[in-house]
């Protein structure tokens, strides 16, 4: 069904995880540390360079983006807007701006 032997399956199952697959736990480890002491309000960009400088840990921002966007990740999302005359109200007057109903002179 898998297309292994037996065999193999089970020296597979039994193996200890390797030092790749370590490291990517200890890593996750530290992403949700950081982005935990933020108070969730860091994202990748500024994940990566708290472990670059701030705890000299080698990583690049390609490795911190999947981990830190992980599936049930509350983060703040950004709340649309109308586009055209309406949105320009909604940002120069805050959202309980009424929309325009008539005509311009």
């Amino acid at each position: 069904m898998l297309g292994v032997c037996e065999s193999g399956y089970y020296d597979w199952k039994v193996r200890p995880p390797s030092a790749e697959t370590l490291g990517h736990a200890r890593l996750a480890g530290e992403i949700a540390q950081v982005h935990k002491d933020s108070g969730g309000t860091y994202g990748t960009l500024r994940i990566t360079a708290e472990l670059r400088y701030g705890r000299g840990i080698h990583v690049g921002k390609e490795q911190v983006h999947p981990a830190h966007e992980t599936p049930g990740d509350l983060r703040a999302t950004k709340t649309p807007t109308p586009k055209g005359r309406e949105g320009r109200q909604a940002k120069l007057h805050g959202s309980r701006a009424p929309a325009f109903q008539g005509r311009r002179a």
